[in-house]
């Protein structure tokens, strides 16, 4: 009679929690708006699947992308292929004149720029993807 009352009144904290629970609220305890929240938890759920899968395919998707890159290598060094150096600059947004040290110094920058306005997205994909690495 005991073990039914107590799950009952567990089961009954279970209700109460979820009928109670507000995100709006939680959010505005911690300091942030519940847009915020379920931004991070999206961002935490797709990172923490993709370390999952990241780790139980590392090999499949290391190996398979040294041969891709081997064979085009191989190919436009026997002249098979011709890679458009400029064409491919510009599809990424770059001019022909720009060189790849330059190219990788702006990457570099704007990645490190939208890091600091997007901390909270890049703690919880870190923090995620390390996650889901780790128990997939």
């Amino acid at each position: 009679m005991a073990a039914e009352s107590h799950v009952t009144s567990f089961m009954d904290q279970i209700k109460d929690f979820w009928n109670s629970f507000d995100l709006k609220t939680m959010s505005a305890k911690i300091g942030g708006s519940s847009a915020q929240a379920v931004e991070a938890i999206i961002f935490f759920a797709l990172s923490f699947a993709a370390g999952l899968v990241f780790k139980k395919y590392l090999k499949i998707i290391f190996i398979s992308s040294v041969i891709a890159a081997l064979l085009v290598a191989a190919l436009h060094y026997n002249s098979m292929v011709t890679i458009d150096w400029s064409a491919l600059k510009g599809f990424f947004g770059f001019t022909p004149e720009v060189d790849v040290q330059t190219i990788a110094k702006i990457m570099a920058l704007n990645l490190i720029d939208w890091v600091k306005l997007n901390i909270l997205a890049t703690v919880t994909v870190v923090i995620g993807f390390l996650l889901g690495y780790r128990l997939g």
